[in-house]
């Protein structure tokens, strides 16, 4: 029970508001109409590959906000409760 675990609060946000700076920057955007001008099977299955990505890239981009939110609140708690903890202890 001697071991000390200490969380650099700052640098735990400041990784979390890069990682969501990242994250929102990230272009879902795909070719909508690659085969607008092509009759070939081939190229109907890559629009709907493409369709299926691009929803599967905002479901992540959603899942990852979502998370750094999460993380940031649970940061936020922990801070409260280890600043508590200290003036207890005083």
């Amino acid at each position: 029970m001697g071991q000390e675990i200490r969380v650099q609060y700052d640098e735990v946000r400041e990784v979390l508001q890069q990682l969501q700076a990242v994250t929102q920057s990230l272009d879902v955007a795909l070719p909508n109409n690659v085969s607008s001008q092509n009759v070939l099977e081939t190229m109907n299955s890559l629009h709907e590959i493409n369709e299926a990505l691009g929803h599967m890239l905002v479901a992540y981009q959603t899942l990852v906000l979502k998370s750094v939110e999460r993380t940031s609140n649970s940061v936020d708690q922990l801070q409260e409760t280890d600043n508590l903890l200290a003036k207890a202890i005083k």
